[in-house]
């Protein structure tokens, strides 16, 4: 296993780091390090952030990092996309859950944890709910 997946899955990593490591495994294109970020969907750690940044939890980071890593869009689950920028697109920080007129980020957040599993539950059914 590569040094920064050996990283992201540390328990007293920064969520910096965390997102940092998670970006890039998935900004690699290689499948077999999708354990690996699944490893943190249980992860509510919050996420440092600057400015009027929404508060974020490294697991919604981590949802849209496998989203990303199925060829899923993180859009069709409900998370805001900061910079549609194709050089952004595996950049976790990129995506959050925003309350608007459409709900709570935390509704968001149940609803779109809720269809990952569904979409695991039909097409990884071999492997173990992370």
């Amino acid at each position: 296993m590569s040094f920064t997946a050996k990283r992201v899955g540390l328990k007293d990593s920064s969520s910096t780091s965390k997102l940092s490591g998670m970006s890039r495994l998935v900004a690699s294109g290689d499948k077999k390090y999708l354990p690996v970020v699944r490893a943190l969907l249980t992860d509510t750690s919050t996420v440092e952030a600057s400015g009027k940044a929404p508060e974020r939890e490294v697991r919604d980071c981590a949802l849209a990092m496998c989203l990303i890593a199925t060829g899923q869009s993180p859009a069709e689950y409900g998370f805001v996309v900061a910079s549609d920028l194709p050089g952004l697109k595996a950049v976790a920080n990129n995506y959050c859950f925003e309350d608007d007129k459409g709900g709570t980020a935390k509704q968001k957040r149940e609803a779109a944890f809720a269809k990952w599993d569904k979409w695991v539950a039909k097409n990884l059914p071999d492997e173990k709910k992370k």
